[in-house]
């Protein structure tokens, strides 16, 4: 009799636990997994290092250097002589159209003011001005009295007495009657003489005051006329 010997099928379970089959899958397994391991061994030692982003630098701003504000000098005051006047007018006509110009120079002196010797220009601020048109004195000679001469406020007040032609001059507005002379002491007055001063004689008078401390005035004779037309 001819005997039959049947394969397994697929659902029949083999009892031989270590088939070469089994171990030769387990062998790779654990090749690839040593290979993985080496990998990452290897590509952590030969990795190339990372670029060191540089640290900015921080410029500390320049200190600021501070310099010491100097102390200003007080003005040293100094006795003033009489001031000069130039471009002095020997006639003016009373029309209150007629523009004329003066200019002064304030001057300052050693010894007694009142004596108005030559003396130098003054080179400072602070001096005040002003120009008037006065009646020519019986003695010829104006005179000013002291109460007037201390406060400065007090010379937008007429400080020649009866002898001050008051509104006798109409002043430009850019140069008031009363008004401070400049850093070199020097001052520009600009007017006209009003239709109400009459024919005659009279002075065109200057007065230098340095705050009150110092004073000292001149004068320059004018003939004033009226217009005959």
């Amino acid at each position: 009799m001819q005997q039959t010997i049947s394969r397994p099928g697929p659902n029949i379970n083999s009892n031989n636990n270590g088939s070469p089959q089994k171990i030769i899958i387990t062998a790779i397994a654990l090749f690839a997994l040593s290979g993985l391991i080496v990998g990452f061994a290897v590509g952590a030692v030969t990795r190339p290092p990372q670029a060191t982003q540089p640290t900015p630098i921080v410029k500390a701003s320049p200190i600021a250097s501070q310099k010491a504000t100097p102390t200003p000098q007080p003005v040293q005051k100094l006795p003033l002589g009489c001031p000069i006047i130039s471009d002095p007018y020997d006639t003016g006509m009373a029309d209150g159209a007629t523009p004329y110009t003066i200019q002064a120079q304030a001057i300052t002196v050693q010894g007694q003011p009142d004596t108005c010797p030559k003396g130098q220009p003054v080179q400072q601020a602070g001096v005040t001005c002003k120009l008037w048109l006065s009646h020519v004195p019986g003695n010829g000679k104006v005179s000013i009295p002291a109460n007037a001469l201390a406060k400065v406020d007090s010379l937008q007040q007429p400080v020649g007495g009866n002898d001050e032609v008051v509104g006798g001059l109409n002043f430009d507005p850019t140069t008031q009657q009363v008004q401070k002379c400049d850093s070199k002491g020097q001052v520009t007055w600009k007017f006209t003489i009003a239709p109400s001063v009459q024919h005659g004689s009279y002075y065109f008078v200057v007065l230098t005051d340095w705050d009150g401390a110092y004073s000292n005035w001149s004068w320059v004779p004018v003939s004033v006329k009226k217009n005959q037309g």
